[in-house]
């Protein structure tokens, strides 16, 4: 289940597609978090290194997503690009 939820995933980020990124300060850090896909969090000391480490958590979310679909699907499936709303 967990492998077609990131296939499905992985397709949808390919898109142009908006998330929520979330940020909380807590004991002089931000937390930061996407809304949208549990486990894409990150902090940082400020506000703004906050939103860096949380772009990079996403952007690692994706690529290792990606990894895992191709490591049990291959490389050989058609592909197209859908573009969400």
């Amino acid at each position: 289940m967990m492998k077609e939820m990131a296939k499905v995933l992985e397709e949808k980020l390919t898109a142009p597609l908006t998330v929520t990124a979330c940020y909380k300060a807590v004991d002089g850090w931000f937390a930061a978090w996407v809304e949208e896909i549990p486990g894409v969090n990150s902090q940082g000391r400020t506000l703004d290194e906050a939103r860096t480490m949380l772009a990079d958590a996403l952007a690692m979310m994706v690529a290792e997503y990606r990894a895992d679909t191709q490591a049990e699907f291959g490389t050989g499936e058609v592909r197209e690009t859908l573009t969400l709303g």
